[in-house]
Formats: structure tokens, C-alpha cells, sequence
């Protein structure tokens, strides 16, 4: 298996997109191992960012020194972790084009670093989430650093307890309108004020009329009614339409 992987300058982007709180600006990605671990150079030098323990750090000053120590027993242990990759491939576990080994749970996250441990991943996704994870380590309290939990998916970290009101019922406003506007029913459903009996003031001039509806609805008898009943004929002296009105009429009005 080669030891050393490049990829496209989009998944260096996105992948690096998390790690800007560590100062990578001003450096640029060349190769990773086969850990994700990125090789980075500036005109200081080369650059190890080591995503294992959230670190980037100016470890060669030329391209000559970097590959000399590459190439050395020590550091194919240190930096590219052969027997770990070796082990893998014993066990049959191939990287894809694009994809990279983690562990699971991390080590940062109290994770061992063994095949036991080692799974395969989107090269981009895995280095954007261990930045965004180290920077949340680095800001939580020393007290508080989430442990791992033994579970079937290890990567996400459990999330404290929601608190939930329970003053307010889910199907009701949590600050119900009040004055005029109130509702003093179930939640959307308005109930009419109860009047009794339907009573307009007499305003002296048709002490005998009250406003109606055209026709009133027949009572819901189980059938809809076959026939309308005919409108509801105006108590009023008036006239019929089209016709003069007498002067005794005038008089009544």
C-alpha cells in the first residue's frame, strides 16, 4: 500500500476548512499519510498537522530532510504508522481512492490506536471532522470533555439532556392573546359568546322588524331537504318593485 496519498485541491480545501483556528493560512497541502495526517508547505519550510493530536507543527526545513527521516525505521513509525498499516492489510482492509483510515472512537476521544479500532473514510470528511472536534476539546472545560460511549456508531458524542417546558402543551400558544382578541376555547377554535335569544334595539321607526337572512337552513334530519324553502317575505309596507308608492305609504315611512 503506498504510504504517502495526495487528493484534489477541493478535499484539501474542505477537509482544512476546520482547521483555520490552528493558523494553517499562508501554507499549502502537498500529501497526507495514510492516516489523513497532512504535509504542508510554506516558506518557512514543511509542515506536519497531525490530526491525531491537534497539532501543526514546522518540522523540516527543506523537502530533503523531510523524506530522509520518511524513509528512516524511526520515522515510518512515528509519522506514517507502517505496522499499523501493515496489520491492516493482513486483514484484508484496502483504502479507496478518496478515503483514508481513522479510528473509532478517536484517540482524542479516548480511542486505542489499534486495528481493532480502524475503519476506512471520505479523506475530506475525516479531516474536517477531527478539526471541528479538537477545537470544541480546546474550548470545553477540562471537567467537562465528553468520554466516549460504547455503542454501535462510536463517532457522534452524546448531547446533554434537553429541557423541555412542560407549562405550555405542544398544541397550545405559549403566550395566548389576551383582550379582545382572546381565545377562551381549545386552541384555533373560537366559541361564540351566548346572547340567548336574538333581540335588536327598537329604534322606534319598525318597532316590528328585525334583520333576517334570506331563508333559514332546514334542521339536519339525517337527509339533505329535497326542496328550498321560499324566502321569508319583508314585514315592511313596502310596495312592490316597479311601482309608484301611495302618499299613505309615504306616510307610514
Amino acid at each position: 500500500m503506498q504510504m504517502l496519498r495526495t487528493f484534489a485541491k477541493d478535499a484539501f480545501r474542505f477537509g482544512l476548512a476546520s482547521w483555520r483556528w490552528l493558523g494553517i493560512s499562508g501554507k499549502t497541502p502537498r500529501f497526507t499519510t495514510c492516516f489523513g495526517d497532512v504535509f504542508l508547505e510554506s516558506l518557512e519550510g514543511w509542515w506536519f498537522l497531525d490530526t491525531m493530536e491537534g497539532t501543526l507543527e514546522l518540522r523540516w526545513t527543506t523537502a530533503v530532510d523531510m523524506y530522509a527521516e520518511l524513509e528512516a525505521p524511526e520515522g515510518r513509525a512515528t509519522y506514517l504508522m507502517d505496522d499499523i498499516v501493515r496489520d491492516a492489510e493482513q486483514r484484508g482492509m484496502r483504502l479507496g481512492r478518496k478515503d483514508v483510515f481513522t479510528f473509532n472512537p478517536h484517540p482524542a476521544l479516548g480511542g486505542e490506536m489499534t486495528v481493532d479500532n480502524l475503519t476506512t473514510m471520505r479523506f475530506s470528511l475525516a479531516l474536517n471532522w477531527a478539526g471541528t472536534m479538537h477545537e470544541q476539546l480546546r474550548q470545553a472545560p477540562v471537567n467537562s470533555v465528553p468520554q466516549p460511549q460504547a455503542s454501535s456508531t462510536r463517532w457522534v458524542v452524546a448531547a446533554p439532556p434537553v429541557r423541555v417546558d412542560t407549562a405550555h402543551p405542544a398544541y397550545a400558544e405559549p403566550h395566548p392573546p389576551t383582550g379582545s382578541f382572546a381565545i377562551t376555547g381549545p386552541y384555533g377554535h373560537h366559541v361564540p359568546a351566548e346572547t340567548g335569544a336574538h333581540h335588536v334595539a327598537d329604534t322606534g321607526t319598525f318597532p316590528h322588524y328585525a334583520p333576517q337572512d334570506a331563508y333559514d337552513a332546514p334542521p339536519m334530519t339525517g337527509q339533505h331537504m329535497a326542496t328550498t324553502p321560499a324566502p321569508r317575505e319583508d314585514p315592511r309596507p313596502y310596495v312592490q318593485a316597479g311601482e309608484p308608492p301611495a302618499w299613505d305609504d309615504i306616510w307610514r315611512r
